[in-house]
């Protein structure tokens, strides 16, 4: 049973270094 993975962005950190903005590049999470 896959994990839906929900991302809260307020775009206040460093998208190459922020661990959730990576996620939403590589489609694991959803914004």
């Amino acid at each position: 049973m896959p994990v839906r993975i929900y991302v809260y962005e307020m775009h206040q950190d460093d998208p190459k270094k922020c661990t959730s903005a990576k996620m939403c590049r590589m489609r694991l999470a959803t914004p």
